[in-house]
This record gives C-alpha cells, structure tokens and sequence, in this order.
C-alpha cells in the first residue's frame, strides 16, 4: 500500500542529511521509528481487517494509531524545514513551518526551541516590540522564565507603556512562584490598559497565591 505520506518521510530525511552536512544543527531529527512507511501501513490494514471483521472498537484504535503516526512525522518535517529556512535567513517562512510542527504537535520542544531561535535572530536584526514580545511568549512555553522576563524588558525599553510586556512578566513571575512580583507586574498592566483581559485574571491567579 502506498500514501502521499511518503514524501514528508523523504523531506525530512533529506533536510535531516542537508542539516547535518551543513553544520549539525541540533533542531533537526529523524523520524521516531524504523520504518514508518510499513508501520502506518501495518495500521492502515490493520483497521480495514477489524472493520471488516465487525470489530469496530479496535477498526477505531489502529486508524487513531495510523492518524498519530502521521501527524507526528508531518510535524518532524515541518520542524526540519524551519531549522533549514533559518539557516538560510528566511525567517518568516521558517517561523511559517515551526508554527504548523506546533500545531500538530504542541509539546514538540525542538520546534518550541527552533521557533524560539527564530525570534531571537530576528530581535537581533530589528529590535521591535513585535520580535521581543514573540521571543519572550515562546520562552514563557519553553519554560525559560528569566529570559522571557528579560525579553518583556527589552519591549519596555523601547516602549514603557506596553501592558502585553508587563503582563507577560507578571506570568512568567506567577510561574515561578513570586507572587508579590507578579501582582506588581500586572497591576501595572491593568493601570495602562484597564480593560485587557489576561491580565486580570492573571492578576487574580497571583493574589489568590499569594494569600495562601
């Protein structure tokens, strides 16, 4: 049985190879089992024998199994292809790819950490409010707290009213566990913009911490 699936397979080899050959950059992987090809397949028949067989519940199972497997190999070649746009400079398209490896896959943290390289080049080129904000939320979904403080705090040196800045802090501060920070931080972004949302129920996340 042959897929349209096979040519992700062979984009993301070949962009592991043309990665590897050009200097080994670390974003870039294989797919995750031996042979792909034949597993998919394997769950693809598998799911027209038990539904042929009336055993729906098992069809079900293999056909999510075949779906997962698919998805998870896609997200693989789209995260290869942003590691080569980068490395080429094309920045947005790269962006472009390491979104869609997220969107298949939310916990990829090769395309979270390749997405968060991508922001940083660019801040490196056009330090705008745009680029540290970008760079600072992906380091608040990688976990990297004092960086993506450090982020928010380059926007407030451009542009000191930013209340998306001083929220993310406030987040970053709340994951962390500084609870008195953090209701600074986004008291401060409800006193610019009353009305935004996130910060308020981040603040309410913080205060509620912060009094037990």
């Amino acid at each position: 049985m042959k897929t349209a699936w096979k040519g992700d397979i062979r984009i993301a080899v070949c962009l592991l190879f043309a990665t590897f050959l050009s200097g080994g950059f670390a974003a870039a992987l294989e797919p995750e089992v031996s042979d792909p090809e034949e597993t998919l397949d394997t769950y693809l028949v598998q799911s027209v024998d038990y539904y042929a067989a009336g055993d729906f519940e098992r069809s079900l199972q293999a056909a999510e199994s075949a779906l997962e497997l698919l998805d998870s190999n896609t997200a693989v070649a789209y995260n290869n292809i942003c590691s080569a746009q980068m490395r080429l400079g094309a920045y947005e398209q790269a962006e472009t790819a390491c979104n869609k490896a997220l969107l298949l896959a939310p916990g990829y943290m090769r395309a979270w950490n390749n997405l968060a390289s991508v922001y940083e080049k660019v801040s490196e080129q056009s330090p705008t409010v745009g680029a540290y904000l970008d760079l600072s939320l992906v380091r608040y979904w990688q976990g990297k707290l004092d960086e993506s403080v450090k982020a928010a705090q380059k926007v407030l040196e451009i542009d000191p009213n930013n209340a998306i800045a001083h929220n993310n802090i406030c987040a970053a501060f709340a994951r962390s566990e500084k609870w008195a920070e953090a209701v600074q931080e986004c008291e401060i972004a409800l006193t610019i913009d009353p009305d935004y949302e996130r910060a308020k129920n981040n603040l309410k996340w913080a205060r509620s911490r912060e009094a037990n």
